[in-house]
């Protein structure tokens, strides 16, 4: 009766909208494919949605033709065609070379580890054929030693970030190795790796200064803190509070040395010597006494008098005792 004509007549409508639906939201999945660059998945999708508009009937005609319009445009256009091409082409290559490809990619996306783990992989099958080419050999390892490198310039900016600077001279070190065997590494990379391993050998320089300053090392101390100033002032960015600093530790391991020396020349007896090195420990006071603290410095520069002067009379009572003991008393008398 009428009743069960209007339940087919609903169930009817029902299924012809939900094939619409279903046409309409395959061929928005087909183009979003399309843009994805999906060639095959997108050929398949729009295929789909085709299939489903030929089950639309007496409802939403003009709808279904602009869905049915929209998937010959995506079909008959040359990207789209192109795209599947490519693809066809694609799976006519070497296993190799499509993963090498992709290992370009890869490379060319920044996503470095996956680009070597791909190059490593193309490298190995290229490597088990029975006849490799060179020119292949090469570009793949060329390849590789980008993405390498790459990943040796992250680890070392993470490593200055962590001021773990041994860490970073090593990542950059290996960076840097790199640049000698690859031409294909751009110079601004190899500029930035330079300049960052620059950083790290001055900050490695000043550590090693200052443990062998802690450790009393003075000739140690002063050969790192002249190689870190000499950086420092090369440096673009060189900083007048580190040249101070830098300048100041100088000064102290050289007055340092120089005291170093006349103990070790008064311990042995060698008063000429002892006398010179407190000569020059005073000079070496006098010079820097702008960055020491002046009153420090006033008191080390009296002290060192009085150690020369000591030094001094010990040197002169000695070889008067000598001259007294030979009887040569006119050169005795002077000293005495």
């Amino acid at each position: 009766g009428l009743a069960t004509l209007i339940i087919v007549v609903t169930a009817t409508f029902f299924f012809f909208n939900s094939q619409y639906t279903k046409a309409q939201k395959g061929v928005a999945e087909c183009q979003q494919l399309v843009d994805a660059k999906q060639w095959k998945e997108a050929e398949k999708k729009c295929a789909a949605a085709l299939i489903l508009t030929g089950k639309i009937s007496f409802i939403k005609q003009e709808e279904k033709k602009q869905i049915e319009l929209t998937i010959q445009q995506i079909q008959e256009s040359e990207t789209f065609k192109n795209g599947l091409a490519q693809e066809e082409n694609k799976k006519a290559l070497p296993e190799w070379q499509q993963v090498m490809e992709s290992a370009d990619h890869s490379l060319a996306a920044g996503q470095w580890q996956e680009s070597l783990d791909l190059y490593t992989r193309s490298l190995q099958l290229v490597t088990a054929m029975p006849k490799s080419d060179p020119a292949v050999l090469k570009d793949i390892n060329d390849s590789k030693a980008v993405a390498e490198f790459q990943i040796a310039l992250e680890s070392g900016k993470q490593a200055i970030a962590a001021e773990n600077w041994q860490e970073a001279a090593k990542s950059l070190d290996k960076a840097l190795l790199l640049t000698q065997k690859n031409p294909q590494i751009p110079a601004a990379a190899i500029s930035l790796a330079n300049a960052l391993k620059n950083q790290t050998t001055f900050h490695n320089l000043m550590i090693s200064g200052e443990k062998a300053f802690a450790k009393e090392e003075w000739t140690n101390a002063l050969a790192f803190f002249e190689q870190a100033l000499t950086m420092e002032r090369q440096s673009p960015f060189a900083s007048p509070a580190t040249l101070n600093a830098l300048n100041e530790n100088i000064g102290k391991a050289k007055i340092y040395t120089a005291i170093g020396l006349a103990q070790q020349s008064f311990a042995d007896s060698q008063w000429d010597q002892a006398v010179t090195h407190y000569d020059t420990a005073i000079q070496l006071l006098k010079e820097y006494n702008e960055m020491l603290q002046q009153d420090s410095s006033q008191q080390s520069e009296q002290k060192l008098a009085r150690l020369k002067l000591r030094t001094s009379v010990i040197r002169d009572t000695q070889q008067a005792a000598t001259h007294l003991k030979n009887k040569d008393f006119p050169p005795a008398i002077a000293l005495l």
